[in-house]
């Protein structure tokens, strides 16, 4: 390989000699082994002659033709650093972020073709995926590529990025960012031939190349006011103090209640004779037609012996029979009853149904102390609702089999029966489908690949993979047919029912070009087969953007293939549900979020429905493909589920249900943030004869935060702030009454949202609304502590309200039921802090944890839970060494002084593991947490009411 150092030439020549004259200032080389030009610029040309070739090379690193060690040189050495500047400064419409570039390394980076992949929730400012978008004055550019995956470049007025140096790009997109968790980690640097690599500084999951939210600016969301217009973000962190305020009930110093969900009728005697569980010779005795699943069993720990005939003593019989609430016999098939005889040392358990006896040994490990021990009781017990469920969806970022088996011993513990699990998006398919292997080899998989023909495209965080350009990024990852049916068959033995979900006609990004890719493999040796489960019109040029920034996530019903995937999809799942030993009863196609504009010029579809156009063609489709997904699976004889607005036309109004061929079509009522317009959804579909469940995103979203901290995992769309109490509070029956606050976070009440009666339609047909569900979508969640985090303990409170309609939920008057509501909360966090997280703990559930209240009063620090029982931790040496400000039950300690200190307090679980977030309060009066924020005015009357319903 030879330099040229001098010459100028207006073209490349391509001829493949050792010497080529490139331009005046340049370095040029051909490498006969790589066949690629090498080209390094900006070297001042005086320097050239005085330059040997491998000063040049060990000085420069990047070019116009890039080498793989100019990506690794990057990945290593570049230092990312992002924050939001201001969310305040363009009103509700745009933010300013600032992105800083750091070469921590002993080289020089030029332009040249590389490539940075990163990701963003929010449209950059003049959004594009055609036309480059110049990132302040930086040099660099941006372009959208798909989803939430964008790339940047040098571009023409790139500067050098010399070694220690740093550039800064100052730029918009819409709306706002408020949390960490909103900025996804795993970027990664990239060139056209060569292997992608993940920037090691945003390879964090701690996101430590973000920023901090320490003002107003960057965690408010909007505040302003312009004439008649105005909008105010009502929501701050909480400070310690504020913390010390809300946490006002009262430490019980053991559970409420005796069992979580609380049941129907109990009694429970604690100071008579108890049952000793821990003698090692019990045995349970089920009747013959009794199925009881021994690994499955909760008692196992107790009692792992199970015979056919009854001893004198230390038994627990277990029998079908029909069981008696309120004087009447109940129609539940969950019912049992629980008779813990402790003269007799006899447990007698009567249920229902195989699942009924499941329940009644779930509440009897509940009742067992931690010495063993078991009070005399007799508790008769029914479900409020037949459907207790959980949405899980796997497909925007993957979780294994052993964390779903996990998170369904935590499910069934608590008495939930259904986990809709989602198994198909537009970041993910997640199930083998045999003879459709590239639903998994390409739409279960994540690496670059521009053509979506081995992967699509890294979203959310989950970068590109390994060096090894076959490796798959982190978001990839599917079950086998094998797999699957062992997650059937494990929840079967737990009496949950698995309800699968493949979303359609939107949210259809992957198993789209995952049947593209099929085609084009297929296509032109057998053009018939490369057709049969296409997804797509091949002469559709509809320009549209979804909601999460895909153009090309619908599925076209007017073509035939759609209908024959689908078919072909219930077919794989009802063999393997049947061969797991649990028949599929349900098929839930999603149906939610179809992009204005799709199949607006589509061939088909204007064949299929000549003389429409526009809105009403795409209306007119997203109908027929309801209709046609019934016709589908009413020939397997299951019901139908949808998200509600995938039921819903354009009118607002429910499809009509007759034209649908489904025995039942379960409707998921979703979208009601308070004030929106969308409230009396739930209540229209049941009246419409859909069997609705409620999954109100305002109460029932768990992926959005507890509380309105920046430090908190999770998109916050419906609302900042859903924490336990919240969940717990959510009344199915008088669903208006449950309007609390807005997104704003402005005070509203039944009466505001109600102004019309098309809002707040009246519920007609109260036997269609069927159960409850708590939904659990992954956009910023990507492993099993993070999920466990997200949903627990919220869907305790969750378990609570679906199998217990607590007496003050039918108190008309406004404050006589709050009043009661809070002394039942009361009870029920005793029960969670004295009892139920240790259950998780047991389970190896990473739950949340919520930071201490705290106040110092005279030099004396006080401290408080959410949950009464958790331990706390403080420290006056910035975390050095940590010292129990309660026992670790909970119970205050001796007054601990820290006049003039500096205190962290963290609380922690009940094993002591795991921590909340910390916060600080100081000796000097002065507090806050991490986030160091202000208290607004909405909060001090949120902490005043409190404090007066807690003294009436």
């Amino acid at each position: 390989m030879r330099i040229i150092t001098t010459g100028t030439v207006h073209q490349m020549k391509g001829n493949g000699t050792d010497e080529e004259y490139i331009g005046v200032g340049t370095v040029c080389c051909w490498n006969r082994d790589l066949e690629i030009y090498i080209v390094l610029q900006h070297i001042p040309y005086q320097l050239m002659n005085e330059m040997s070739h491998d000063v040049i090379m060990q000085n420069i690193v990047r070019s116009q033709t890039t080498t793989q060690e100019t990506i690794n040189y990057i990945a290593d050495q570049l230092d990312v650093k992002y924050e939001v500047i201001t969310n305040l400064k363009y009103r509700d419409e745009f933010f300013e972020q600032k992105l800083t570039l750091t070469n921590k390394g002993d080289q020089i980076i030029t332009k040249g073709n590389w490539e940075i992949y990163f990701y963003s929730i929010r449209k950059l400012e003049k959004f594009s995926s055609t036309v480059w978008i110049e990132l302040g004055t930086s040099g660099m550019r941006a372009l959208h590529v798909t989803g939430t995956l964008y790339k940047m470049a040098p571009g023409e007025n790139f500067k050098d990025l010399a070694s220690k140096a740093s550039l800064e790009a100052v730029y918009k997109s819409e709306a706002w960012i408020v949390a960490r968790t909103d900025t996804m980690p795993n970027w990664y640097v990239v060139a056209d031939g060569l292997v992608p690599r993940t920037i090691a500084s945003t390879a964090d999951e701690g996101l430590a190349f973000i920023g901090p939210f320490d003002t107003k600016e960057k965690w408010k969301r909007f505040d302003f006011k312009e004439g008649t217009h105005e909008r105010h973000d009502r929501f701050d962190a909480y400070t310690p103090e504020q913390r010390y305020m809300m946490n006002t009930i009262s430490d019980l110093r053991k559970p409420g209640t005796p069992v979580t969900p609380t049941p129907t009728e109990s009694t429970i005697d604690e100071t008579k004779l108890t049952v000793s569980m821990n003698t090692g010779d019990w045995v349970l005795v089920p009747e013959p037609w009794i199925y009881i699943n021994r690994e499955a069993s909760p008692m196992r720990r107790y009692v792992p012996k199970v015979v056919t005939t009854r001893p004198t003593n230390r038994y627990i019989f277990v029998k079908f029979g029909d069981v008696t609430i309120n004087g009447k016999r109940s129609t539940s098939t969950d019912a049992y009853s629980l008779i813990v005889d402790a003269d007799a040392n006899v447990i007698t358990i009567t249920a229902m149904s195989n699942a009924a006896a499941f329940y009644g040994m779930q509440t009897l490990e509940a009742l067992v102390d931690a010495n063993g021990q078991v009070p005399k009781a007799t508790i008769n017990d029914a479900p409020r609702f037949g459907y207790r469920g959980v949405m899980l969806e796997v497909c925007r970022n993957f979780q294994t089999k052993e964390t779903i088996m996990k998170f369904l011993d935590a499910m069934s513990v608590f008495k939930l029966n259904a986990l809709h699990f989602g198994l198909s998006n537009d970041e993910g398919w997640r199930v083998e489908i045999p003879g459709l292997e590239e639903l998994t080899t390409v739409g279960a998989t994540r690496c670059h690949d521009l053509d979506n023909t081995r992967c699509i495209m890294p979203q959310l965080g989950s970068g590109p993979g390994s060096p090894d350009p076959l490796a798959l990024g982190k978001g990839s990852g599917f079950y086998s047919v094998a797999d699957y049916m062992e997650i059937v068959e494990y929840a079967r033995h737990r009496h949950i029912e698995i309800r699968p979900e493949f979303d359609m006609p939107g949210h259809a990004h992957a198993p789209i070009n995952a049947m593209l890719a099929r085609y084009n493999k297929l296509k032109g040796s057998n053009d018939t087969a490369a057709k049969e489960y296409l997804l797509t019109d091949l002469e559709d040029h509809s320009n549209y953007l979804s909601v999460q920034h895909y153009r090309d996530n619908s599925v076209n019903p007017c073509v035939n293939s759609t209908f024959t995937f689908i078919e072909k999809i219930i077919q794989a799942m009802i063999k393997v549900h049947k061969d797991a030993g649990h028949p599929l009863k349900n098929y839930i196609f999603g149906g939610d979020e179809v992009a204005r504009g799709t199949w607006v010029n589509s061939t088909a579809c204007k064949t299929m429905f000549p003389g429409i156009s526009g809105s009403e063609l795409k209306e007119r489709i997203d109908e027929y493909f309801v209709e046609k997904t019934s016709e589908v699976s009413a020939r397997y004889n299951l019901s139908l589920g949808g998200w509600e607005d995938g039921l819903m036309g354009g009118d607002q109004m429910p499809y009509d249900i007759s034209k649908l061929k489904n025995s039942a079509v379960y409707a998921y009522a979703w979208q009601n943030p308070w004030g929106d317009g969308n409230e009396g959804r739930a209540y229209k579909l049941a009246n419409a004869g859909y069997k609705v469940v409620m999954s109100h995103a305002t109460h029932l979203y768990f992926d959005h935060p507890e509380d309105p901290d920046p430090r908190e995992r999770g998109y916050y769309w419906a609302t900042r702030k859903t924490n336990v109490s919240r969940t717990f509070s959510f009344m199915p029956d008088r669903l208006y009454d449950n309007a609390d606050y807005n997104n704003n976070g402005d005070v509203i009440t039944r009466e505001d949202i109600c102004k019309t009666a098309e809002v707040c339609v009246p519920l007609e047909k109260s036997e269609n609304i069927v159960g409850m569900q708590g939904q659990l979508w992954l956009e910023t969640i990507r492993n099993e502590s993070q999920l466990m985090n997200k949903a627990f303990p919220r869907m305790l409170a969750l378990a609570e309200r679906a199998w217990h309609k607590a007496p003050w939920e039918d108190i008309q008057e406004k404050n006589q039921r709050e009043n009661e509501r809070h002394r039942d909360w009361e009870k029920f966090a005793n029960s969670l802090g004295y009892r139920d997280l240790k259950r998780l703990d047991d389970l190896d559930i990473d739950y949340h944890i919520t930071s201490p209240g705290a106040i110092i009063e005279n030099g004396v620090l006080k401290v408080n839970t959410e949950f009464p029982g958790l331990p706390i931790q403080y420290s006056v040496d910035d975390g050095f060494t940590w010292t129990d400000a309660t026992s670790r039950r909970g119970v205050p300690s001796d007054p601990i002084n820290v006049s003039g200190k500096k205190v962290k307090l963290v609380t922690r679980s009940t094993d002591m593991r795991r921590t909340s977030f910390e916060v600080e309060v100081n000796g000097g009066g002065s507090s806050g947490g991490t986030s160091r924020c202000i208290t607004s005015s909405m909060l001090l009357i949120v902490t005043l009411i409190t404090l007066l319903v807690k003294n009436l």
